[in-house]
């Protein structure tokens, strides 16, 4: 399967999806499924597992749905039991188990693993009216920018790809009073 981004469109001013960056991991007729990748929370691994070693692996908000759900999208492979391809070596899910012990051991940390807090989900044809009222961009996923450390650049850096002359709206505040 060929996975993609959804750009938060510069001029949307949804309050959850503002500027954000959305990993869709599966979509059909019926629905679509993905996880933002650029909304860092101030929560991270060892607030969860605090007896784990190198626990210091952030948590991000992954949407507005299941937000007492944990996720995670990982590069780690057939490694960890039971995760699932998405596509060109990143997975998703997996034995949580294997997950902890990989991060205890430092095999697993923030440059290939991404923690998340909720989902996105969109129903029958949502995503598509979305799309077509220009709400989102649709851009190839760039599997490093996944776990991108630098999170607050990745919706600037989609927007270039996209059109050069939206990079402006990169270095715009949400507060349009400060700009």
């Amino acid at each position: 399967m060929n996975f993609n981004f959804l750009i938060a469109h510069p001029l949307s001013f949804d309050s959850f999806f503002n500027k954000s960056v959305v990993l869709i991991t599966s979509h059909s007729n019926e629905e679509s499924f993905g996880f933002v990748i650029n909304f860092k929370t101030l929560f991270k691994l060892r607030d969860l597992r605090p007896q784990i070693k190198n626990g210091n692996i952030p948590i991000f908000d992954g949407g507005p749905v299941g937000r007492n759900q944990l996720f995670y999208i990982h590069s780690l492979g057939e490694t960890i039991p039971n995760s699932q391809l998405i596509s060109q070596n990143i997975y998703i899910g997996g034995d949580f188990d294997e997950i902890l012990n990989a991060v205890e051991t430092g095999a697993a940390n923030e440059n290939n693993l991404k923690l998340i807090m909720g989902y996105s989900g969109w129903g029958q044809l949502q995503l598509q009216n979305e799309i077509e009222k220009k709400h989102w961009f649709i851009n190839k996923a760039n599997s490093k920018q996944i776990f991108e450390i630098n999170v607050e650049s990745i919706w600037k850096k989609q927007l270039e790809k996209i059109k050069p002359s939206y990079t402006i709206f990169g270095d715009f505040s949400t507060q349009p009073s400060i700009n």
